[in-house]
């Protein structure tokens, strides 16, 4: 599909009604993350399809929105596929929801620019060690293999970013990751950075 400006502004209109009144752990409105993650796509050349399925692409899972409001929303079908990929339903395992985001093109980028976003924005001053060292668990054992077997151009960047927050938490903190990760047997490269 080929979006044009001003289904980008239509949608951002509906994304900040839809995310209005929610708040992120870190204090901060939801709303940033939907356009942080466009914004990253669209740093990287990605076109307006890929943003605005970035802008939606929790409207489903965290505003309740349907399918076939997006459909009315935008007109495409593929634009919904995409955000469909992107959404964790309640009967869905996090394993389930990433193998889904790897079968749909925009998925398969919007994944990495997403959790590169979540990434960004936790900070040890925001955020509890216990979310911070959950963040980095998660993500090493579930969505950097992912990221990897799709060479997600996010990947390295995210990997800093986790470097960042690994090297920010406290000692505690930093032997639970390193502990769970071992016991998952998966190197923790993040001791191995520079």
């Amino acid at each position: 599909m080929k979006a044009d400006m001003k289904l980008y502004e239509k949608v951002l209109t509906f994304v900040k009604e839809k995310h209005a009144g929610q708040f992120r752990r870190s204090g901060e409105p939801v709303i940033n993350h939907p356009i942080g993650v466009a914004n990253l796509l669209k740093e990287k050349g990605y076109g307006l399809d890929y943003q605005i399925v970035g802008l939606l692409h929790d409207t489903i899972e965290d505003a309740g929105v349907t399918a076939k409001e997006l459909l009315e929303l935008t007109g495409s079908q593929e634009i919904v596929d995409g955000v469909l990929s992107l959404t964790k339903t309640d009967d869905m395992s996090l394993e389930e929801s990433i193998e889904n985001a790897k079968k749909n093109p925009y998925g398969r980028v919007i994944k990495g620019s997403d959790r590169l976003h979540n990434a960004k924005t936790t900070y040890k001053d925001k955020n509890t060690q216990e979310f911070i060292s959950g963040f980095i668990f998660k993500s090493m054992v579930y969505y950097v293999p992912a990221l990897k077997e799709v060479e997600n151009e996010y990947l390295d960047e995210l990997m800093q970013e986790l470097h960042r927050l690994y090297l920010e938490m406290i000692p505690e903190a930093v032997d639970w990751v390193d502990k769970k990760l071992d016991e998952k047997n998966i190197v923790n490269v993040l001791k191995l950075m520079n």
